[in-house]
């Protein structure tokens, strides 16, 4: 008999539009059909950001998950081709119950730059998934 093979993490890669103004915006939610935990993430820019001060990733979840602080996610530390250090540990996985989100915070002001977010995930519960919003 085999040994049931653990569930191989899905990826989903997700665009950072910083063109935008400073607010909060969805990145993706954690579908209804089933609970994740987040395993792994990388942030890449792709177009240099100017204008606004700074970025934040986070979850909605009551002690949200601060995945990118505002000291890291400054502007300056957008250039074109860099990736971008994470301040969240990611040797301590984190769960997204069906329904909740990741987001952006955009601070200061309408600015420029992309950037993509690639997330690794693995469904705690048949069928759950990320999805971009």
């Amino acid at each position: 008999m085999y040994a049931k093979q653990p569930n191989a993490p899905k990826v989903l890669q997700l665009q950072l539009d910083l063109s935008q103004a400073a607010s909060t915006y969805g990145l993706a939610t954690a579908t209804m059909a089933g609970d994740i935990e987040v395993v792994g993430m990388s942030l890449y820019c792709t177009v240099a950001g100017a204008t606004w001060t700074s970025v934040a990733i986070h979850d909605d979840t009551t002690a949200a998950n601060e995945i990118l602080g505002t000291t890291s996610g400054a502007v300056a530390n957008f250039t074109t081709e860099a990736i971008v250090a994470l301040d969240w540990d990611q040797s301590a996985p984190f769960h997204l119950a069906a329904g909740q989100k990741l987001l952006y915070t955009i601070a200061g002001s309408t600015g420029s730059g992309t950037a993509l977010l690639t997330v690794q995930y693995v469904p705690v519960k048949k069928g759950g998934m990320l999805e971009a919003d």
